[in-house]
């Protein structure tokens, strides 16, 4: 099978001070000279509809990233759109989260140009908008910063679970990304989108922690079998639009139940991780938000509830996504 390279830049808060490959992801200190030659090989992006027809074509805004660091990603692909969707649907969501890791920021990527290896004739680039806005500081990785990434990175090439929560992670950056000079109209719905992803992250955690360590369920047990138990009993002797009225209502007594678990998984998975007091309180303060606003068509976010969980300048759903995301990456290579 081909292999193929992208090539863009990258920047953020940490940078290593000499090459360094996370997975299939190179980070090269390039020179003031080879940044001025650095070969921009963006090609036009056709519309492919012929004149005289009706037709659209969506074409990527451009993004203006300045940085003196290469990002190079190795990909075995058949095809051009084979490695492009390999390299932005799974490398990208996958290995980025990692970086972010070690930052209280994420980092900032774009990727300019792919191209065959073998022949080293670029095909075509596109934007990746990853994050906006300004680095103020950079250092370079310290031994430990590199020692937690390659832990981090063996768990998310090998963990499914923890590439889900990663995929959810980056998404929700990208919907932020994309926020920026929207309508107001259009904003909040992008914000309600990217807060869904960041809970998404907290609870597939949730999950794969219980299942490993299982929390205390007794009480859920407890209170399932009694839903259960009213119903076997209730059902006798009903009619059909009865029966239906009381299946509807055990239905939403044992989806009121399983929020409530969830919930507890949340609090359960916290301790486990040792998610920081503050994360763990907002993560289930989250929870509770999305089963009252979130995901129901009739129900519309309070905007002020958005604009207080945003990134922003308090970057608080995407702290506390992250912290579950870091801890369980560090939970499960401790694991082994």
């Amino acid at each position: 099978m081909p292999r193929w390279q992208a090539t863009g830049t990258i920047t953020g808060e940490k940078l290593p001070t000499k090459r360094m490959d996370l997975g299939p992801l190179r980070i090269t200190k390039v020179s003031a000279t080879e940044i001025a030659n650095f070969p921009l090989k963006r090609v036009h992006l056709a519309t492919q509809v012929p004149d005289g027809q009706a037709g659209v074509a969506l074409i990527p805004s451009r993004v203006d990233l300045r940085s003196t660091y290469r990002l190079d990603v190795f990909v075995n692909a058949n095809d051009f759109d084979g490695a492009y969707e390999e390299i932005e649907s799974r490398l990208l969501p996958r290995y980025l989260p990692v970086l972010h890791s070690i930052a209280s920021t994420p980092y900032h990527v774009t990727i300019d140009y792919i191209e065959l290896l073998e022949g080293r004739h670029p095909q075509q680039g596109w934007p990746s908008p990853i994050a906006s806005g300004r680095i103020d500081t950079q250092s370079p990785f310290q031994k430990e910063d590199i020692d937690a990434l390659t832990r981090r990175a063996h768990v998310a090439d090998q963990d499914r679970e923890a590439q889900r929560a990663a995929r959810y992670l980056q998404s929700a950056i990208q919907l932020e990304s994309e926020h920026d000079g929207l309508v107001p109209t259009v904003a909040p719905a992008i914000r309600a989108a990217a807060l869904l992803n960041f809970l998404q992250v907290v609870e597939s955690i949730a999950r794969s922690v219980s299942s490993i360590d299982p929390p205390s369920g007794k009480e859920y047990d407890k209170e399932r079998l009694r839903i259960i138990d009213h119903f076997r009993t209730a059902e006798a002797g009903l009619d059909d639009a009865a029966l239906i009225l009381l299946i509807r209502e055990t239905d939403k007594e044992l989806r009121r139940l399983n929020r409530s678990y969830t919930d507890l998984q949340i609090r359960h998975a916290a301790e486990v991780l040792d998610v920081p007091p503050a994360e763990k309180a907002l993560a289930s303060e989250l929870h509770r938000f999305r089963n009252e606003h979130l995901g129901h068509p009739r129900t519309n976010p309070p905007p002020e509830k958005l604009t207080t969980y945003w990134l922003g300048e308090n970057p608080r759903a995407y702290q506390t996504a992250k912290t579950f995301l870091t801890r369980f990456l560090d939970y499960k290579s401790a694991r082994g």
